[in-house]
């Protein structure tokens, strides 16, 4: 994509965004690779299917964008703002998300493999079927007030009805997500109660810990 094209698209989303004519960034399967594009205003852009790959994207401004199936593989992307933006199916491997704001984003499905997620913020984010594994999640939180260590484990396990479990070691001990509960492991042995009831409680219960035991 011409560097001049790319300039003037940036300089009439901002003009829209300020309510000055202009109009919205939008993008779709565009290669934006090694890049600088950091500290922009990118919100509320639409780029589905864009790849950022090993842009330097640090402190820009991705609210409420709509960032689907993008790539920011390898990326730079320290301080950057994700809030409410939705990035469903997103590739973030090998990336460096030190200080990102992903608060009430959507992740759904999105990959982290070896990403450095260090003091990130995820509290009120959608993560269904999101990877973490070789993630650095330490100083991350999860919920307010939840503050990871870094070690995250993710079961799928017969018998679950919510078809996963993860559990985050936190400074305040372990916080577990499933589809339908958040929380730690009173509150998920309480919730364990309330929709199976006593009888299945320590069969279900137990087999949480079991699985954590062992991946340990």
């Amino acid at each position: 994509m011409a560097a001049k094209n790319l300039s003037q698209m940036l300089n009439d989303h901002v003009d829209w965004l300020n309510q000055v004519g202009g109009e919205q960034f939008t993008l779709s399967d565009k290669d934006l690779s090694w890049l600088t594009l950091s500290e922009l205003n990118m919100s509320r852009s639409i780029m589905i299917g864009v790849n950022f790959e090993s842009s330097d994207l640090s402190s820009t401004n991705f609210y409420k964008a709509d960032l689907t199936e993008s790539t920011f593989k390898k990326g730079i992307l320290s301080k950057a703002n994700f809030r409410e933006a939705n990035l469903t199916a997103c590739d973030f491997r090998s990336a460096s998300l030190k200080g990102v704001n992903f608060r009430d984003s959507i992740l759904d499905g999105s990959i982290f493999y070896g990403a450095d997620l260090s003091e990130a913020d995820f509290q009120g984010a959608s993560l269904m079927g999101v990877s973490f594994q070789g993630a650095k999640l330490f100083g991350a939180s999860i919920a307010e007030g939840w503050v990871l260590t870094g070690r995250y484990y993710q079961i799928n396990k017969p018998g679950y009805d919510d078809g996963f479990v993860e559990i985050y070691e936190t400074l305040r001990g372990w916080y577990i997500r499933t589809a339908e509960f958040e929380g730690d492991v009173r509150q998920f042995s309480m919730f364990i109660r309330r929709k199976y009831g006593q009888s299945d409680l320590e069969k279900r219960y137990q087999n949480l810990v079991d699985a954590i035991c062992k991946d340990e």
